[in-house]
């Protein structure tokens, strides 16, 4: 990944052709989380990315 976090959520998102409101619904986050996590707005609480990374299949360190 490229090291930005919110960018690697976004491109994870996008190459699961996922919707912002469907990460949401799956992570029981909001999509204003989702948005600003993927606009880089918010830093990530590690509770948020471990829903986050479980939906992907990938790893912490990986984002």
């Amino acid at each position: 990944m490229c090291g930005n976090t919110g960018t690697n959520l976004k491109l994870l998102r996008l190459i699961n052709n996922l919707t912002q409101k469907e990460v949401a619904e799956s992570t029981g986050l909001s999509c204003d989380t989702i948005s600003a996590l993927e606009r880089g707005k918010h830093t990530p609480q590690r509770k948020s990315l471990q829903k986050i990374v479980g939906l992907y299949g990938v790893s912490i360190e990986d984002i």
